[in-house]
């Protein structure tokens, strides 16, 4: 693919390779189909001054390596290689991160994620507000420093070795407040990172 594409033909080459994708029985190989089209639009040159990209997902990141759905971050890497070579710029993914939802730190992907110099973006530290509030008490007393569960949560997801950021979406400025105060407490030492998997 040679020279600046327009955004109509962006979007043609990304619409197909869903099509092509969606004859194949796998939806692993109908991800990554679609994956090998999308990095070669954006790598093959940068386009319109875009110069770094990722993937997001809800589930692909969280499943288990080789589930029927899991998308394997080392196979997306030397696609980007493939396409774009050492400077592909494939640098970012996103991933749903919280509480209740902590796989990519046991399944591996956040390890892979560092190793490969992949910078990670938590979505959902607050799970749309449900673990805002009814934490267990020792999980309370394992977060030390904060008055909130809101806090709290989001000190679980900041605290996490390999994650950049943790996103939380706020209407209020009261929530604007509250979750700021986090930002006055030291994230988790590692080793107390560590101690919120064992059970009591």
């Amino acid at each position: 693919m040679e020279g600046r594409k327009s955004g109509k033909e962006v979007a043609i080459i990304a619409t197909s390779s869903t099509a092509i994708g969606s004859r194949l029985a796998n939806p692993m190989t109908r991800k990554l189909i679609a994956m090998r089209w999308s990095i070669c639009v954006v790598t093959s040159p940068p386009y319109y001054g875009l110069r770094d990209y990722g993937t997001a997902t809800w589930e692909g990141y969280r499943k288990p390596a080789g589930a029927r759905d899991a998308l394997n971050l080392a196979r997306l890497l030397e696609i980007a290689a493939e396409a774009g070579g050492r400077s592909h710029h494939f640098r970012f993914i996103q991933l749903p991160f919280n509480l209740a939802m902590p796989e990519a730190f046991t399944n591996g992907v956040l390890e892979q994620a560092a190793k490969s110099e992949i910078t990670v973006v938590a979505s959902a530290t607050l799970l749309q507000a449900r673990l805002s509030r009814n934490l267990p008490q020792a999980l309370a007393e394992k977060l030390p420093g904060l008055s909130t569960d809101a806090q709290r949560a989001i000190q679980f997801t900041r605290s996490t070795p390999g994650i950049a950021a943790a996103l939380v979406g706020m209407s209020r400025a009261a929530h604007v407040a509250e979750n700021l105060a986090v930002a006055g407490v030291a994230p988790l030492a590692t080793e107390a990172y560590h101690d919120l998997y064992q059970r009591a």
